[in-house]
């Protein structure tokens, strides 16, 4: 579908002045003082993060040539996720003075531009993953070059309407945001909620039932704890064995969409069947950078055939105890709040030592008290489920509906009045030595076609 009479696709580079971020410069000499600086750390989805903002020494000139003014719009030029290159957000002049960071680009709005307008362009472009084809540099780091952002296309409507567009979308995209507000704090209370089962699962008291008389014991004296395998860094003779990593525990939940393999020694072969997990044993998670990640812990219902743990696990194997009935008790926080603070911190890392795992102490009532926790428990998980279910439908149709508002807007048919007629509105580029503004072409640099990214986001609920 062609654009409404009026609009074009111009370049940004005849809309607007791009400019990338700059280093810092080695303190003292003359006229270098540290500045506040913003960093792609201080960009999101939501907008600009601000309650950690980093200082770096500059240069006059280079604090001249990157101070941020209002109405800039901040772009990440570089970050170790694809998906995340080329987010923005609307600069307001929150603080004065501020520049900018190496790893962001800036977008200047030229006269006759929206900033609220092109902002929100460039950030539906980025959303839909308009630019990942763009992207250089290598796995670990990837990176939108300034040349690629000023030769990227965009439908420019006349001011009025880009006036009318950016209230209307802000508007819309206000609401959709309490939405998921709403949704996030009722997420938090349904965790507050399976927290108070657990919690009460520990204790003997779920669904006000009185606690009987009930023993205590380590978790050595009802299970055995065994630690897991450190990966061999270079293995010319080996087994292949598959193995769970951290990435693949969370509290009661196994995540085996990415399971990795090792290598194994021949000669060390005949010593694995102390280390392969059985049906029933409870893996916790003994070593992260995050103290939340300390302890929580899956059962393994055997999905996999001889499969292993990384030295960052471990392995409970009840039995003296219920499997499930352990799976609740451990991942209570009235257990795991006493064992976090025990970790050794390492750099960048905290690890639960295997003999702390084995002192943790549980209740352990009769095999039919176990039982009848157990199945009142997994009644309110039910009830949790169901309600976590549909806050996830909520959460895929507010993203949807974000992302066809944004189509709707840039190809012309959210606010009326999209034509030439508005006199006033008529664009003003930026004057490019050697560019002259270029009739109305379909697509941007990436030879996406208008139709193809402004249209592909129609969605029904």
């Amino acid at each position: 579908m062609d654009l409404p009479p009026g609009w074009s696709h111009l370049r940004i580079d005849q809309i607007a002045q791009v400019q990338a971020g700059s280093g810092s410069v080695r303190p003292p000499g003359p006229g270098i003082a540290l500045h506040a600086q913003l960093t792609s750390a201080n960009v999101s989805w939501a907008g600009l993060d601000l309650r950690m903002l980093a200082e770096t020494w500059l240069t006059r000139h280079q604090a001249t040539r990157h101070r941020l003014a209002p109405g800039d719009i901040v772009m990440t030029g570089k970050s170790g996720s694809p998906h995340l290159v080329g987010r923005s957000a609307l600069w307001s002049g929150e603080v004065e003075g501020c520049c900018l960071n190496g790893s962001l680009i800036r977008v200047r709005p030229g006269r006759g531009v929206h900033p609220g307008y092109l902002h929100r362009v460039l950030y539906y472009d980025a959303l839909c993953g308009a630019f990942a084809g763009q992207l250089k540099g290598n796995s670990r780091l990837k990176h939108l070059d300034t040349g690629t952002v000023r030769a990227w296309r965009v439908p420019v409507p006349p001011l009025p309407v880009q006036q009318r567009i950016s209230a209307a979308v802000e508007g819309m995209l206000a609401d959709i945001n309490a939405g998921e507000a709403l949704q996030a704090a009722t997420r938090s209370d349904l965790r507050m909620l399976w927290d108070s089962v657990l919690d009460a699962v520990a204790d003997g008291t779920l669904d006000n039932r009185p606690p009987e008389s009930a023993s205590h014991h380590r978790i050595h004296e009802v299970a055995s704890v065994v630690g897991g395998v450190q990966a061999p860094r270079t293995v010319e003779d080996g087994v292949r064995h598959t193995y769970l990593r951290v990435a693949n525990i969370a509290p009661e939940t196994v995540d085996l969409d990415q399971v990795k393999h090792l290598t194994i020694p021949r000669e060390r072969v005949c010593f694995l069947q102390h280390h392969l997990l059985q049906k029933d044993d409870l893996v916790v998670v003994r070593q992260n950078g995050s103290p939340d990640r300390l302890g929580q812990a899956a059962l393994w219902h055997g999905q996999l055939p001889d499969i292993l743990i990384q030295n960052h696990l471990a392995r409970i194997r009840p039995y003296g105890i219920d499997s499930r009935y352990l799976e609740l008790v451990w991942n209570a926080p009235s257990t795991l709040r006493p064992l976090r603070p025990l970790a050794t911190s390492t750099t960048g890392s905290r690890t639960l030592r295997l003999d702390d795992i084995r002192a943790v102490r549980v209740r352990v009532p009769s095999a039919a008290a176990q039982a009848e926790l157990v199945r009142a428990a997994d009644r309110w998980k039910g009830h949790v489920d169901a309600v976590g279910a549909l806050l996830d439908n909520a959460s895929r149709a507010a993203a949807a509906l974000r992302l066809s508002v944004l189509a709707r807007a840039f190809s012309g048919r959210l606010a009326p009045g999209g034509t030439a007629a508005d006199g006033d509105g008529q664009l003003c580029t930026v004057s490019t030595p050697g560019v002259t503004r270029p009739r109305p072409v379909a697509g941007h640099a990436s030879g996406v076609s208008a139709d193809a990214l402004y249209e592909q986001q129609e969605f029904d609920f």
